[in-house]
């Protein structure tokens, strides 16, 4: 990164890390390259990082920091169905690094359509419905109201811990490509060809702290909106958190005595084809849930046939 004049860089931390070692080097020199060349060619009005609280995305933050980018702001998602402890972390690293932090936050809006409504249901469609509502129309609202104020246009880089090697869809999503741009948000994927195991090692060999949560569950945990969940992965969260566990419990006893099914189940046929029909007018590019969909197809590939 030596001699960019870019103001998105700083000065890179990379040669300070003595822990940066086994090879790691020409990954995060690649890292470099993606974030330049995105910045080279789309000039963006404002950097961002996003910030589930997963080992992914936690790589991405330490990495951009390596290369000395220039972080503007946090951007975390409360989906209103995560673990709190998700939540906490998030901002003990933003406050560690001096980083400003936005929440996309989606409230209760969760809780409150499913007592409307009754649970999504499970797989694809209700997936895409649920991503929407949890998590894209506040990111819109936060993008919009933050950074942009209001100035439709402003270029705004997207650094995620989307990796190829998760990305279920990876011909849909990523492929080969470790940008996607999306009217004026480009999203980057720096650490695009890392494995999980090089994640990894760049945390604990540089005793990066990692989200309890991910250490204990093997998921970030900032969603558990049931679409892509398993019974086991609840049951976990509610060993993990006993007080979130509860809260769940007593929504999915009002919705089975409401309207007749549970969170692991699928809707009766009109709910399901109303959230399929509006499933189908979104776009489902879906980077702030690749794991999720990755899981998912590991469980499914494991079930016998």
């Amino acid at each position: 990164m030596k001699g960019i004049q870019l103001d998105f860089f700083r000065e890179p931390h990379i040669l300070k890390i003595p822990c940066v070692t086994h090879g790691l080097e020409d990954m995060i020199k690649e890292s470099g390259e993606i974030v330049q060349k995105a910045i080279i060619d789309y000039n963006p009005y404002s950097c961002v990082l996003m910030l589930s609280g997963g080992d992914d995305s936690i790589t991405a933050l330490h990495v951009a920091i390596m290369l000395g980018v220039r972080i503007d702001f946090i951007i975390h998602g409360v989906t209103g169905t995560g673990l709190p402890a998700v939540r906490k972390y998030v901002h003990k690293v933003a406050e560690l690094l001096k980083i400003k932090i936005i929440e996309a936050d989606a409230g209760t809006t969760f809780e409150d359509y499913v007592k409307r409504k009754g649970f999504f249901g499970k797989g694809k469609d209700a997936h895409t419905f649920s991503y929407h509502l949890l998590k894209v129309n506040p990111f819109n609202r936060v993008i919009s109201k933050y950074i942009r104020k209001g100035i439709s246009g402003r270029k705004i880089l997207l650094l995620n811990g989307v990796r190829v090697e998760e990305s279920e869809n990876r011909a849909d999503n990523f492929g080969d490509n470790p940008y996607r741009i999306y009217g004026s948000d480009i999203w980057v994927n720096i650490i695009h060809w890392w494995t999980k195991r090089q994640c990894l090692q760049l945390l604990e060999s540089n005793n990066f702290e990692r989200n309890p949560v991910s250490v204990s569950l093997g998921r970030s945990g900032e969603c558990n909106c049931g679409t892509m969940q398993s019974d086991t992965d609840r049951q976990a969260a509610s060993d993990f958190d006993p007080i979130w566990g509860k809260w769940l419990l007593d929504i999915r006893r009002y919705c089975i005595k409401t309207f007749g099914w549970d969170i692991n189940q699928n809707p009766k046929k009109e709910t399901l084809l109303r959230i399929k029909a509006e499933a189908s007018k979104l776009n489902e590019f879906m980077p702030m849930c690749v794991g999720c969909k990755s899981r998912q197809l590991s469980l499914d590939l494991k079930k016998p046939i």
